[in-house]
């Protein structure tokens, strides 16, 4: 029961972020990191005493494995370790409740009610964005004052657009396998489209394209029945048509996401501040200290900007003093070398293997492989989106993304326990 009250409390507080530092309530900004860590070490100290098993062993070798790679290139690279810690923190700080979920002894109902709350808080987002859409209501006084809805991006109650769009886009993905595979009705359908509307109006075009190819990708590996060559034709293509279709209309009616990708097709590689020439620069970056990298908290994240790293200057970077390079593997494989980046990649092979499908009828059964799907595509969404965003690192998107990971976990374990074979 008290893994359920704090996975609530994490939905709850994450998206409410941007609203309690507005109105300087930074304690509570904290909450869910308090949260996390009272229950990682609650769970460490049960396993300690015996009173729990170690889950996952050989995700937590791999992790172990990194964290030991970070201190190396710390130590090679003379980074501050208070820099050092800041950077673990980002870093280990989101999986940790994978681990929590999965090592709790939660039941089928309240894996079933975490989901639907995932799912029912995006809505809600979804909601306030169509609101701020269509009658320019501003739920963060502190944003720069809009001219006018229809030619700004949607925040909705988050910080910004592109973190709103990556965070939607998780729920699109878990509740368009929900619609596929539990339940299909006028209402959920109806709520669905408003989550795709409210990605569409944030103009994000990384997260557009991202969730597109997630679910081109799970449409393509459609597994059981759909392993039949004209279905693994059929369903790709009445997919993709579906997809492009809905953006087709959310471009009519979101002028916003047009100019977004207009600017892309007259994009100017001459440009100094873009994201092309700060991926150019990471990859420079990652050439010339290609094993270890940078050190942990030096280039491209939020902590090398808050403790002023001197990569920048010492490379003569262009990114701009108190900015991020806003792309995950290029900032981490830069920081800690193709060795940190492929350790963090075994860990979503590993995990990714976790999620087999189970033989078998019924309605268990359906609603565990519908999350084991829903967690695979997920995993394929979040590696993607590191060449275009921070989810990894991103409080929205990577608390939402490791809890569904060990609702997973969970939920295969109690099915097995049943003597179903995977």
């Amino acid at each position: 029961m008290m893994t359920f009250i704090f996975a609530i409390a994490i939905i709850l507080v994450t998206p409410l972020s941007s609203i309690l530092t507005e109105y300087h309530l930074l304690y509570l900004n904290y909450l869910d990191e308090a949260l996390v860590v009272v229950f990682a070490a609650a769970n460490i100290l049960m396993i300690l005493i015996g009173r729990k098993a170690v889950k996952c062993p050989r995700v937590i070798a791999l992790f172990s494995m990194l964290l030991l790679l970070a201190f190396i290139s710390a130590l090679y690279n003379d980074v501050r370790p208070i820099v050092v810690l800041a950077q673990v923190r980002y870093i280990f700080q989101f999986p940790l409740i994978f681990f929590i979920i999965a090592s709790s002894g939660m039941g089928e109902k309240h894996i079933r009610r975490i989901t639907s709350f995932i799912l029912s808080a995006a809505v809600v987002v979804a909601f306030l964005t169509f609101v701020e859409f269509f009658w320019h209501v501003q739920f963060l006084p502190g944003r720069e004052a809009m001219s006018s809805a229809f030619e700004s991006r949607m925040y909705s109650i988050i910080g910004g657009p592109v973190d709103l769009a990556y965070y939607l886009g998780i729920s699109i993905i878990l509740g368009g396998l929900y619609l596929v595979n539990i339940k299909r009705s006028i209402y959920t359908i109806g709520a669905y489209l408003l989550v795709v509307f409210a990605v569409l109006s944030s103009g994000s075009r990384g997260a557009m394209i991202t969730i597109l190819l997630a679910l081109s990708y799970y449409f393509m590996t459609m597994k059981g029945k759909m392993k039949a060559q004209s279905r693994r034709v059929l369903y790709p293509l009445m997919g993709s048509v579906i997809f492009v279709a809905i953006i087709a209309v959310g471009l009519v009616f979101v002028p916003v996401t047009v100019e977004r990708f207009r600017n892309l097709l007259m994009f100017d590689p001459s440009e100094r501040f873009s994201r092309a020439n700060y991926l150019g620069e990471a990859l420079n970056l990652i050439r010339l200290n290609p094993l270890l990298g940078v050190g942990p908290g030096m280039y491209g994240g939020p902590v090398s900007v808050f403790f002023n790293s001197d990569v920048y200057a010492k490379y003569s970077l262009t990114v701009p003093i108190g900015t991020s390079i806003d792309m995950f593997w290029p900032h981490f494989t830069a920081e800690l070398g193709v060795f940190g980046a492929a350790v963090y990649g075994m860990i979503f092979i590993v995990l990714a293997r976790l999620n087999g499908r189970i033989e078998g009828g019924g309605d268990r059964v359906a609603y565990r492989n519908f999350l084991s799907e829903s967690s695979r595509i997920l995993i394929f969404y979040m590696l993607v989106s590191g060449f275009f965003y921070v989810g990894l690192q991103a409080q929205l998107s990577a608390y939402l993304f490791w809890m569904i990971l060990g609702l997973s976990y969970r939920e295969t374990e109690l099915i097995l326990s049943e003597g179903h074979r995977t």
